[in-house]
């Protein structure tokens, strides 16, 4: 059976062909022409939307200057919207939104599917593995969900980085530390796709790492993991500095579904191969797929492997899946303060199909039964052809563009949205530019209320001087004037530490681009030396 697998991968140009055509099949329900309605479509598609003025104007910032009324949304300051540059440079050159939407997704779903292959060939190194495990993950049930019926644009992207951040981790734990370069890779790409999947991440890489601590002690692993650790704050500054800055000093309405266990997956949902949940809440998805739990079965059966990643993989897993779905957990004190910030359970499932597919991948490294082989791939694609028919047929379809900010996130505390569409000020005239207001001051006062929400960063400047702005009561834009002040250009700049920390990010860019020039000239030395 391996030869087999190795006459189709032996070329580089099949491996390509593989994984396009693991792409087309997975992605076929973007050949429709309407749009799956997903529970996050709308708000993808206003962040879209938003970063698309924001481009076209040649301002690059995390504020929504559009939107509200013109009051000005800074959603880019608490999630990160730097993937979302392009789509919005799709629509940019003339391409309809929903395109651009499918067209990211597809390419999501090719990328995510590479990573996959290489993560899984570096650590099995074996042909057939690798294969079986990257169709696995290329059909695998909460992927499909996340992408056709949730539209979550910011969780997909990360089944692409947390691959990489695994890898990375198996490399500095087990195998060759210098290739450790792959954990600041995903890091970054997890923490500029999804903040929440980011706090998980870290939960289990600090797992891994505790678990494995004796061999982290080496020095040469350990310091490979301290230096990409440190490359992934430097690159990551320009986003977590400014979140952090925002969320520390300032009151924000960040809106949690409460209690959490309200949205606890039940446990016969584990064993659900579709996403329709008709025996349960419809906003519950099902589980990750029973061809896991046949692999599961046999290994216990088996019993003749002794791979401690793997079985460190089998039982993070198996944790993500018992946290989706075990209410006295969610109802423990402890587990609540540390969870409860990722609103729903389910969110542990991409966690779940990352480990359990990375252990059914080192499994079938070892346990080369063709039958069963030949079993998961003919039982993925037969359940991915019937979910993309009940996808086809069963759900509503999106016909119109149409945008919406959520649960109102990131709103400053006080702020009433209901007040920006008839807002008077008897103080104050004033007009928009794209990104700038522009205030005729009508009264002699000290201080005024500007029609924009607060955020720190923003400027109010006259012909002489700028002046520092605060929150006021309502949670808009205050400033104290000089009470001959006439007019202001109101506008967002940004703070000194926003500023500072994107030129931390290029710095540690450069420096990272180095550091993996030299250890790449290392490697290959090393693989010279050997061959001579």
């Amino acid at each position: 059976m391996e030869k087999v697998y190795y006459k189709i991968v032996s070329k580089k140009r099949n491996i390509f062909i593989f994984l396009i055509l693991l792409t087309c099949i997975s992605s076929l329900g973007f050949l429709r022409s309407g749009y799956v309605l997903g529970s996050d479509l709308n708000f993808h598609l206003f962040r879209i939307k938003s970063v698309t003025q924001n481009i076209s104007i040649g301002k690059i910032i995390p504020i929504y200057f559009n939107q509200l009324n013109g009051f000005g949304y800074g959603s880019g300051l608490f999630y990160p919207d730097l993937f979302l540059y392009f789509p919005a440079c799709m629509v940019i050159i003339g391409i309809n939104i929903l395109t651009s939407m499918k067209i990211f997704f597809i390419l999501i779903n090719f990328f995510s599917i590479l990573s996959f292959y290489i993560c899984i060939k570096k650590i099995t190194k074996s042909q057939c593995s690798t294969m079986v495990g990257t169709v696995l993950y290329a059909f695998s049930l909460y992927k499909f969900v996340d992408i056709f019926f949730r539209s979550a644009i910011a969780e997909s992207l990360v089944f692409i980085f947390l691959p990489m951040v695994i890898l990375g981790l198996y490399e500095i734990i087990y195998d060759d530390y210098k290739q450790g370069i792959f954990l600041t890779i995903g890091i970054v790409g997890i923490l500029f796709s999804h903040i929440i999947s980011f706090y998980l991440t870290c939960i289990f890489c600090i797992s891994i790492i505790l678990i494995n601590i004796k061999k982290i002690k080496e020095k040469y692993r350990l310091l490979s993991l301290i230096i990409n650790l440190i490359f992934s704050l430097l690159i990551t500054s320009s986003f977590w500095m400014p979140f952090l800055e925002q969320y520390l000093f300032y009151d924000f309405s960040f809106y949690y579904f409460s209690p959490v266990y309200e949205n606890i997956i039940p446990v016969v949902a584990l064993f659900m191969d579709f996403p329709i949940n008709s025996l349960f809440n419809e906003w519950l998805p099902p589980g990750i797929g029973c061809c896991y739990y046949i692999v599961l079965y046999i290994y216990f059966r088996y019993k003749r492997i002794n791979n401690n990643f793997l079985i460190l993989m089998f039982i993070l897993g198996l944790l993500a899946l018992l946290f989706t779905c075990c209410t006295p957990l969610w109802k423990n004190g402890l587990f609540y303060k540390l969870f409860s910030i990722i609103q729903f359970p389910w969110r542990f499932y991409m966690f779940a199909t990352v480990f359990l597919t990375i252990g059914v991948s080192i499994f079938l490294k070892y346990y080369k039964n063709a039958k069963l082989i030949k079993l998961l791939i003919v039982y993925s694609l037969i359940i991915f052809s019937i979910n993309m028919l009940l996808l086809n047929f069963k759900l509503r379809v999106y016909e119109h563009i149409g945008y919406e900010i959520g649960y109102g996130e990131y709103l400053p505390k006080g702020f009433d949205i209901d007040k920006i569409y008839d807002y008077q000020n008897k103080d104050i005239d004033y007009y928009r530019d794209n990104e700038k207001t522009f205030v005729s001051i009508k009264n002699s006062v000290d201080s005024v209320e500007l029609p924009l929400i607060y955020y720190k960063g923003y400027s109010a400047c006259d012909s002489d001087k700028c002046y520092d702005t605060y929150k006021t009561e309502n949670g808009l834009v205050g400033v104290n004037i000089d009470k001959n002040v006439t007019n202001l250009e109101v506008s967002y700049t940004g703070t000194k530490l926003y500023k500072v920390s994107k030129l931390i990010s290029i710095f540690g860019i450069i420096l990272f681009i180095i550091y993996v020039r030299r250890y790449r000239g290392m490697i290959v030395n090393e693989k010279n030396i050997h061959e001579t």
